[in-house]
């Protein structure tokens, strides 16, 4: 099984902190995994091989492929990779940090980070999916919110169903924009139509926590920074990680930083 990361730059600008927690998160999956390969647009790729981020093979993600969506979609790019795959993988979010093995050995399923139906998530849903234009809506509808965070997102014998996910999933993105630029139904077309369309094929999902505090509670072998990632302490703390776990990529990637970030602009 493979590990698989997606880049588009256009959502958000690059800095010197996005560049550590990328090579990070590249460097320990590859601990793990036998290979891993990155699809990203041009400019993403060129921006991690300046800045040395290591991969076993490139995809390039095409204008056709993001052509109707919002800038500001963050999942996108992991839709498109999911929906070229063809055999077992993993997709890692690049602030995914596996410090350990993840338990990927149940198959046939489909693999998540954990279950995400809070309370606070089902509001949000709520409004989210009223943004939504009406056949996608009335798909999601009659139902307390269920999903999954997708920070870790694959397959192990249902490649076929997550690549139709995934294509259902950038149909819904391109209809959704059309009636609403925010990234608002993002949360819908990522994480509660899975749920709905594992329900309707009868695919078993496995999440690797069964829950956030099994997760958070798992923190030496995993973390998923989330919205942290911008937060300056947990930045010093992966710039700390980073330099004492990997010291020789780490002083490659200072001196490459600048040209990195230049091409990024």
């Amino acid at each position: 099984m493979k590990a698989v990361f997606s880049f588009w730059t256009a959502p958000k600008p690059v800095h010197r902190y996005d560049l550590e927690r990328w090579l990070f998160s590249v460097l320990l999956a590859r601990q793990w995994f036998p290979a891993v390969e990155l699809h990203a647009c041009a400019r993403g790729r060129g921006v991690l091989e300046a800045a040395g981020v290591p991969f076993d093979s490139v995809v390039d993600i095409t204008s056709g492929d993001l052509e109707g969506v919002p800038r500001g979609y963050w999942a996108v790019s992991k839709l498109v990779a999911v929906s070229k795959q063809e055999g077992d993988f993993v997709h890692l979010d690049e602030d995914v940090l596996l410090t350990g093995p993840l338990n990927l050995r149940e198959a046939p399923a489909v693999y998540t980070q954990c279950p995400d139906d809070t309370d606070g998530w089902g509001a949000y849903y709520e409004e989210c999916r009223a943004k939504l234009p009406g056949p996608l809506r009335s798909r999601l509808t009659g139902r307390k919110f269920h999903g999954y965070n997708c920070g870790v997102l694959g397959a192990s014998g249902e490649v076929p169903f997550m690549r139709k996910f995934a294509e259902e999933s950038l149909a819904a993105v391109r209809e959704a924009a059309r009636y609403d630029k925010s990234i608002k139904p993002m949360i819908c077309c990522e994480q509660a139509l899975l749920d709905r369309m594992a329900e309707e094929e009868g695919v078993s999902v496995k999440p690797v926590f069964a829950s956030r505090e099994e997760m958070a509670a798992s923190r030496r072998d995993y973390f998923h920074l989330t919205s942290t990632k911008y937060r300056s302490g947990v930045q010093l703390k992966v710039r700390k990680m980073l330099r004492e776990r990997f010291p020789k990529e780490y002083a490659g990637l200072l001196r490459r930083v600048d040209d990195a970030i230049a091409i990024s602009r």
